[in-house]
């Protein structure tokens, strides 16, 4: 039998059977258009975080801080991008 997953000329689409893949699908298949924008700004949220994150602890005032100085600055950035956003 010939289908998405072993014809290479297929345009059909073929998902991940992972139990993890299949659960979100069902998740995301059951939301309303209104749940997905949300679920869609959380993650943008989220990515927004973790870029302004990497951008701190690529600075050097980052690599010279102690624990303490480090753990504010991550709050500090955290508030500025969330104030922004």
């Amino acid at each position: 039998m010939i289908d998405a997953t072993t014809d290479p000329g297929s345009h059909k689409r073929a998902y991940s059977q992972h139990p993890e893949s299949v659960k979100r699908r069902k998740r995301e298949e059951r939301m309303d258009d209104t749940q997905k924008k949300v679920e869609k700004a959380k993650a943008a949220d989220r990515a927004a975080r973790h870029y302004s994150r990497e951008k701190v602890k690529a600075s050097d005032a980052y690599k010279l801080a102690n624990a303490e100085e480090r753990i504010k600055m991550m709050l500090d950035v955290d508030e500025v991008t969330m104030r922004k956003r």
